[in-house]
């Protein structure tokens, strides 16, 4: 017997709308691939209605905590320098007390040292000099000093200090014995290119580059206080 295919097709669909059956249709089934990950799920919203979630992995915040902003520069220019009026003991202006005059050597920091470090300089000496100055040959060197040793890294100093010590080899005197780049950048870190010139010239001209009894790097600096 030869059966009309089309017309065996619709008699089977009328009898599974009749009956409440499903046909499934398998043709996909044996073709070899499977379900295909979209990277997404239903999530049940409340509504009745679904929506798709990606579920793939999101990207990440580094957690190093590092950040350019996390990064603070280091300046000395920034401000100004604290006044020397801040220095009230009795006897502490007018060069009663001290080795050059109270009132030359806290004003030569504002002229010499970078803001921040002149500010520096300016407090150590009034809290030296507190409640009084009026001590016979109290000393304020360690001031010049001290605030210079905290100063910010300067590569113009360390430029410069390289070139002192170039100019110190070149000299008939040679390099001072021991004493190194580091040394000159800690102590030239927070001064002023002029006032860097003047310790120069006084540290390798006049000073012989400290050696034969000349001027050290230090004696300089005290100088720029006279």
């Amino acid at each position: 017997m030869q059966i009309d295919r089309s017309r065996f097709l619709l008699l089977t669909a009328a009898l599974a709308a009749s009956t409440g059956c499903t046909i499934i249709n398998n043709n996909a089934a044996d073709s070899g691939s499977g379900p295909v990950d979209t990277g997404t799920t239903s999530v049940d919203t409340g509504s009745g209605e679904t929506s798709t979630a990606d579920t793939g992995t999101a990207d990440t915040m580094a957690t190093d905590g590092a950040t350019e902003a996390d990064v603070v520069s280091c300046d000395d220019m920034t401000g100004t320098a604290s006044s020397c009026s801040s220095i009230v003991g009795t006897g502490c202006h007018g060069g009663e007390a001290g080795p050059n005059g109270i009132d030359i050597q806290c004003d030569s920091y504002a002229t010499n040292y970078k803001p921040r470090v002149a500010s520096a300089a300016v407090d150590c000496m009034a809290k030296l000099g507190s409640p009084t100055c009026e001590a016979v040959g109290l000393d304020f060197s360690t001031c010049d000093l001290a605030p210079l040793a905290a100063a910010c890294p300067d590569p113009a100093a360390a430029t410069f200090c390289a070139k002192v010590i170039s100019d110190c080899s070149a000299a008939e005197t040679g390099a001072p014995s021991g004493f190194t780049a580091a040394e000159c950048q800690a102590r030239l870190n927070g001064l002023l290119p002029d006032a860097r010139d003047h310790v120069a010239h006084c540290f390798v001209t006049e000073g012989l580059c400290s050696n034969d009894g000349g001027f050290s790097l230090d004696d300089c600096i005290h100088n720029l206080t006279f």
